[in-house]
């Protein structure tokens, strides 16, 4: 037992490592577990979380859910002669052995936890200390008895398939020998190279478990409400399954499928829901790769809207190959290797693709950048899967605008532009051999003619549009079921703070959903979205606002609405051009205004307002009276004024002395004007300029698209 009431030690073993190299997986009760950014309570935390717990800690690179986990108890205490003890040191041995028979099982009396057990049910008292309770088993192609962490790393040329593990040939590993009592294999990198079989990787079947959420109505809404509010959790089945409250937004699915678009793309602030309508409509619509699985995905669905529709799930449910694209951040390399991990999970298609598909197949799978190959990637990967399948694609992209945005912000707009721009203009346009319907999401609509060049054939649906307008962020009968069922009385002061998002016109009244979840786990009526995530393009702008702006934002903070025109889409080289209108158009698609019946703006509550304050509090970003604005609008005149008064006010003569007056001076013009280099200016001191010299400098920075520079080429 531990010693620790609190803390639950669970003692971990890989199959195939050394007794000595069990490791320790330590649990809050009352604290949870962090896992990456997110703190998951012990209530909630289950095999899914438990799988990326180890991948964390041993440095894994494929996705948690290639792991299977069993549950044991095995000894290790000597005096315990535990026999198991002694069937798992065989175990690893035999795992490089074709012959061998692995059945943990049969042989361990394991257990294979389903993804949704809950590490609370599966342990509801301490395990005992000094034995083994939980075997890890890699994904058949990890299974080496050398170092896997090494391995990863390494490029490979062809896997060979043995019986229910496969072998990869690394071209840097060449005459390498891998040897078992009945096993030998030599490779060589002269040889020719080895035919690789199918290997398609099959999930055991997971066993359906009936949802153990209590359903409440209210008007439209629909609340399965659990033991706790998903906080951080992304994914829709680890919601459902994990015992969490979530409402009903399955409608969803009818609606996408209904829709005459076949490219749709919805436009909704951050955190409004999006990521986890887009893991719905994936669980709903991908292919298993297990067969029997679709019993326990359509346990998901049971009791819910879209299953009031047999017509829908008669046709729809479970039928379509599934393109699955997320977040992209290190741009190339980091996209190159999710290509690589979309490509591994279907690997199954490869034997029915022809020479040179393989080989394109290979270079994708290999994670390295490859011209004029990685643009088709996602356009190739849907025609394998049609031609395997018979049956057309579902694309679904989360975050689409992402890449564009960290682009623009780290000066590389240009070369990231055509990259997606070829990307999915391959994917999405021209392709409805392959294509049955594709949904992507994200905060703004950028350009068709920079991300999604000449996609006549999508449909753009924002927040204010009838299509789609209750399906992200959470509506007045979802936000008063919740309150109702969690016993909270604050109904206005919820209002107060996180309604105000007008969708349909403004027909439908919505919340943030990151809020009141947030409410509802913390009980404290305060700014909880507004620190979730970045605005450097919008303080940017904020920066080189003109008068006009300024005055608007004084009818805004006076809680009044304003009537300025939303450009239809966010072109980031016409930023300079276009700065006013530009920024009413990411504020409004950013949730920091929202829309009436009449299409003029306003602030939505008193969350976002707390955001506005905290910009509109910095003199340097901000204020029309700030010393760097007069200078850099060329205003000398008041600009030299302001200096006089501040250096009156604030100096005094003895301060400066005679012999280094002017050196004082100097540094205190420095420091005044430092803050333009965080403003897209290069600052410069003491430096030759055509016959003469300068003191202090500030140029533009010409490097950064988008800027306002007031027509400023420089100031000496």
């Amino acid at each position: 037992m531990s010693d620790f009431n609190d803390i639950m030690i669970i003692f971990c073993l890989v199959l195939g490592d050394s007794i000595d190299d069990r490791f320790t997986i330590n649990i809050s009760r009352t604290e949870g577990k962090k896992i990456g950014h997110e703190k998951i309570s012990f209530e909630v935390l289950n095999i899914v979380h438990f799988k990326k717990l180890i991948c964390e800690y041993c440095g894994y690179t494929f996705k948690a859910n290639k792991l299977r986990s069993w549950k044991v108890s095995i000894s290790t205490k000597p005096e315990d002669e535990d026999d198991k003890l002694t069937k798992l040191q065989k175990l690893a041995q035999d795992v490089l052995n074709v012959h061998a028979e692995i059945d943990i099982k049969k042989q361990l009396g394991g257990v294979l936890l389903n993804p949704d057990c809950l590490i609370k049910d599966i342990f509801v008292e301490d395990p005992p200390n000094k034995h083994i309770h939980i075997i890890i088993e890699k994904p058949g192609k990890y299974w080496f008895g050398i170092n896997t962490a090494l391995l990863e790393k390494l490029s490979w040329q062809e896997y060979l398939s043995l019986r229910t593990f496969c072998l990869y040939f690394f071209d840097t590993l060449a005459n390498l020998h891998f040897l078992s009592p009945s096993f030998r294999l030599s490779l060589s990198a002269e040889g020719p190279p080895l035919k690789r079989a199918r290997t398609e990787e099959e999930e055991p079947p997971w066993t359906p478990s009936p949802k153990k959420q209590k359903i409440m109505t209210h008007g439209t809404a629909t609340l399965f409400a659990g033991k706790s509010i998903p906080i951080g959790c992304d994914s829709f089945g680890e919601i459902v399954n994990g015992g969490c409250t979530f409402l009903d937004k399955t409608s969803l699915i009818s609606e996408f499928i209904e829709c005459n678009s076949l490219v749709s793309l919805v436009v909704r602030p951050r955190r409004f829901g999006k990521t986890i309508n887009l893991t719905m409509l994936r669980d709903f619509f991908s292919i298993p790769i297990h067969p029997d699985n679709e019993d326990y995905r359509r346990e998901l669905f049971v009791e819910t809207k879209i299953s009031e529709r047999p017509d829908l799930f008669d046709k729809y449910f479970c039928k379509y190959p599934d393109c699955d694209g997320e977040t992209w951040s290190n741009m190339q390399a980091t996209f190159c290797k999710k290509l690589a991990e979309l490509y591994e999970e279907h690997e199954y298609v490869y034997d029915k693709l022809d020479k040179y598909e393989k080989l394109n197949f290979d270079k994708i799978h290999s994670g390295i950048l490859q011209y004029g190959i990685t643009e088709d990637a996602l356009l190739d990967l849907s025609k394998y899967l049609k031609d395997y399948h018979m049956s057309k694609c579902i694309v679904l992209i989360d975050e689409y605008d992402h890449p564009l945005n960290i682009a623009y912000r780290y000066n590389y707009y240009d070369k990231a532009c055509g990259f997606f721009a070829s990307l999915f203009g391959a994917l999405l346009k021209s392709n409805d051999e392959n294509l049955e319907k594709a949904l992507l999401v994200g905060v703004s609509r950028v350009a068709k003619s920079e991300h999604l060049s000449g996609l006549n054939n999508m449909l753009v649906f924002p927040m204010h549009n009838q299509e789609y307008a209750d399906k992200f962020g959470f509506t007045e009968d979802e936000v008063f079921i919740i309150l109702q069922y969690y016993n909270k009385s604050q109904a206005e002061e919820v209002k107060d703070w996180y309604d105000g998002y007008m969708a349909s016109n403004g027909r439908v009244h919505l919340y943030n959903p990151w809020s009141i979840n947030k409410f509802i786990s913390t009980n404290h009526l305060e700014a909880h979205w507004v620190d979730t995530g970045g605005t450097a393009t919008i303080k940017q702008l904020l920066w080189h606002s003109n008068e006009d702006f300024r005055n608007k934002t004084i009818t805004l903070f006076q809680k009044g609405a304003i009537n300025v025109g939303i450009m239809r889409v966010i072109d980031y080289n016409l930023l300079s051009q276009y700065a006013n209108d530009t920024l009413w158009t990411l504020l409004y698609y950013g949730g920091y205004l929202t829309m009436n019946e009449k299409g003029h703006l306003y602030i939505p509550n008193t969350e976002v307002f707390t955001e506005w304050k905290g910009w509109l509090n910095n003199r340097i970003s901000f204020n029309p009276d700030t010393m760097l604005e007069m200078l850099l609008q060329c205003n000398l005149t008041k600009f030299e004024k302001e200096l006089q008064i501040m250096i009156m006010k604030s100096l005094s003569y003895f301060d400066i002395p005679d012999d280094s007056a002017e050196t004082n001076y100097h540094m205190l013009m420095v420091g005044i004007l430092s803050p333009v280099q965080y403003h897209n200016y290069e600052l410069s001191s003491n430096g030759e300029a055509g016959e003469g010299c300068f003191d202090v400098r500030i140029v533009p920075n010409t490097n950064l698209s988008g800027i306002n520079t007031y027509g400023v080429q420089s100031i000496q």
